[in-house]
């Protein structure tokens, strides 16, 4: 047995033609009227399954010229319909001569148990069918207009609904549009639409404040003053549904925002990017402040401790030297013959006494340069240099110390304060200090240097001491906390130097006199700024 089936949307024709060839039936398929009536004078059929809303032949037309035609008085004609369902279109179908009128959807279990009651019906009576086709064409006419006419006037009150319905929509969905921009104005956050194109749907006067107009701009343009798209842009990405965050700094007005990105749906059913901006510069500077508090503070506590270690040393070696000193002078205090041991150990006590008192001096020196922002003024440097060697050798007058200066000019000027001095005499006493040479060799050379366009007075300090180890020469001016305690032995005095040359933006650093072989003593390099 052959079905035909008739139906202008593919998805029906599709179904139904699975339920059928499930039941055992060859099935056609027909997408109109006219198509249906052309397979049905070409071949025989046992059954027509019909919709009625169809262009060009409609299924009320089919089922009339299929009943109006004797040839087809054995065909089961079935009307499967979704938009004629009212019970008159159920009449006029059956007048019309259908046998069966069906409102879909229906489950598919249903519809073939319908589909099998029509056949058995048939097969019972053994005779074909009996519709009795209404001859008066009038009468068919009128009743094929009244459905026409009342589908149609039932289609335009559901498409005034429909109308009425969707502007009631649109009123709320432009309200709450409304509401939205209000509030979006009203932020000081800032706020920004950009559609596929990058241009700007909306900027907020949050943002106009800062960056003027937006109308008529592509965002590139309007926030990075660009020609073309950034090359980090995110924008494909959100349209795709992605959101991001991210720090955006603006150059222009020195500020920091954070950022999100976000997917926006437009009521058109296209995807928008919605932009906010949070003003973060403040609490960045906050952040950045106490960052640098903390660090400072952890800074000057190392120090403290670092100087205590420093001093807790230091000042044990002083008491130590002195006790050793009233010890052997009591064991000669009463012998005449021992008087030259007893000016010895009044020496030794005086020369701790006087490493005391200067120990505790650097400390308040280099105190001082943490905590307070000396002013600088020009000073010229040879009298200084002068000043400070006068003293050392004023000091050390038991040792043979012969020092040497070479300058490129007489008068040389830098920008320095009362530390210079501290800082010429810490470094030739650290070369006195550490040198076991019967004659201690010292040379002082004074040059002029230029780098990166600033002039410099860059002064070496050579010496024929014990030289420094090349480990040591990273460490011995490390200002603040060491966690090795190596320099620890050295004092503080070259600590003071370092900074004494950080606070004149000055650099300082230590060669071999002899490059390759510190056996054969050191140089001290200093650069300081030239002033004229």
């Amino acid at each position: 047995m052959k079905v035909l089936i008739v139906d202008d949307k593919k998805e029906n024709l599709y179904l139904l033609e699975r339920i059928m060839k499930k039941l055992g039936y060859e099935v056609e398929l027909a997408e109109n009227g006219k198509q249906a009536l052309e397979k049905l004078h070409g071949d025989n059929f046992t059954m027509v399954i019909s919709d009625i809303l169809m262009p060009i032949m409609d299924g009320f037309q089919l089922c009339q010229a299929v009943r109006s035609d004797k040839k087809f008085n054995d065909l089961l004609f079935i009307f499967y319909t979704a938009t004629y369902i009212e019970k008159e279109d159920e009449d006029f179908a059956l007048k019309l001569g259908a046998d069966k009128f069906l409102r879909k959807p229906l489950k598919a279990k249903i519809f073939i148990e319908a589909i099998k009651n029509l056949i058995q019906e048939k097969e019972i009576s053994q005779v074909k069918p009996s519709k009795s086709v209404n001859k008066n064409e009038k009468e068919i006419m009128k009743l094929y207009n009244e459905r026409l006419i009342n589908k149609l006037e039932k289609k335009i009150l559901d498409l005034e609904k429909e109308t009425i319905k969707r502007k009631k929509v649109e009123k709320e969905l432009q309200l709450e549009r409304d509401n939205l921009i209000n509030i979006l104005n009203s932020m000081e956050d800032g706020v920004h639409i950009v559609d596929k194109n990058y241009d700007l749907e909306y900027v907020n006067p949050s943002l106009v404040k800062e960056f003027g107009s937006y109308e008529g701009k592509k965002c590139y343009k309007y926030f990075y003053d660009r020609e073309e798209v950034c090359p980090l842009c995110k924008n494909q990405e959100v349209f795709k549904g992605k959101t991001f965050r991210r720090e955006w700094s603006s150059a222009k007005f020195q500020k920091i925002h954070d950022v999100i990105d976000t997917p926006l749906k437009n009521m058109d059913g296209s995807v928008s990017k919605l932009t906010i901006h949070r003003d973060i510069s403040e609490k960045q500077k906050v952040k950045q402040d106490l960052k640098e508090s903390e660090e400072k503070y952890r800074k000057a506590y190392n120090r403290v401790e670092f100087y205590k270690d420093i001093f807790t040393h230091d000042i044990n070696n002083i008491l130590q030297s002195i006790m050793s000193g009233i010890q052997i002078a009591k064991l000669n205090l009463e012998n005449p013959k021992k008087i030259d041991d007893l000016k010895m150990c009044a020496q030794i006590i005086k020369e701790q006494v006087i490493r005391g008192a200067k120990l505790v001096s650097t400390i308040r020196k280099i105190s001082q340069l943490e905590d307070d922002s000396q002013s600088l003024e020009k000073i010229e440097i040879l009298n200084i240099l002068k000043n400070a060697i006068s003293f050392l050798k004023k000091s050390n007058k038991e040792k043979n110390i012969s020092i040497r200066v070479d300058s490129v000019g007489e008068k040389l000027f830098i920008k320095a304060n009362n530390f210079l001095e501290d800082m010429f005499g810490n470094i030739l006493i650290n070369a006195v200090k550490h040198n076991m040479n019967s004659t201690i060799d010292i040379t002082v050379r004074i040059l002029k240097e230029q780098q990166n366009g600033i002039n410099y007075i860059k002064m070496e300090f050579l010496d024929n001491g014990i030289g420094v180890n090349d480990i040591m020469k990273e460490q011995i001016f490390r200002r603040g906390y060491n966690e090795e305690k190596s320099v620890l032995g050295m004092g503080l005095g070259l600590s003071l130097v370092r900074g004494i040359t950080d606070a004149y933006n000055g650099k300082i650093w230590v060669e071999d006199r002899v490059k390759g072989d510190r056996s054969k003593g050191s140089n001290f390099v200093l650069l300081i700024p030239e002033v004229i």
